[in-house]
């Protein structure tokens, strides 16, 4: 995309599209852009934990309120295995999912909140809905629902 490089937001934006940077906020909270689309995680210690998919103008949101506190980083500065983590769970298509909700290492999730989260459970009669569901989040960048993951990459590899 073409980004008014005159402003900071633009800036970050293209430099997110074009390397191998992410935009991190607090030791938590990062946003990517990966296979032609917007990504915010959320980290821990084992790994990425959560993951949203972004439309243009949530990222570009976001972006904005983070600016002034956050930090562009090269995927080797954010996590000595962050590269890894993404290879493993920012996916290029919906059915790349379909062998980690399988697994349980990945389910959909709702909520903000620890007493507001909730997940739909592993059961292989759902995954093809669950498939088509993150094939739409792909497309459209909704707030709220989201993947939540339940190993590392390390784990689902069996490392």
């Amino acid at each position: 995309m073409s980004w008014d490089l005159t402003n900071p937001v633009g800036q970050v934006m293209a430099q997110l599209e074009t390397l191998e940077v992410a935009l991190v906020a607090g030791e938590r909270l990062v946003i990517v852009y990966r296979h032609a689309r917007w990504h915010l995680l959320t980290l821990d210690e084992h790994g990425i934990r959560s993951l949203h998919f972004l439309s243009l103008p949530r990222a570009e949101m976001l972006i904005t309120d983070w600016l002034p506190h956050g930090v562009l980083l090269p995927f080797e500065q954010v996590s000595p295995i962050f590269r890894e983590e993404l290879a493993c769970k920012v996916l290029p298509t919906a059915e790349a999912y379909r062998p980690l909700l399988l697994n349980g290492w990945a389910r959909m999730a709702v909520g903000y909140t620890t007493d507001t989260l909730r997940t739909l459970p592993v059961a292989e009669e759902l995954v093809a809905a669950q498939v088509a569901c993150i094939e739409e989040w792909m497309k459209q960048g909704p707030g709220g629902p989201f993947l939540s993951f339940t190993a590392s990459c390390r784990r689902m590899r069996g490392q």
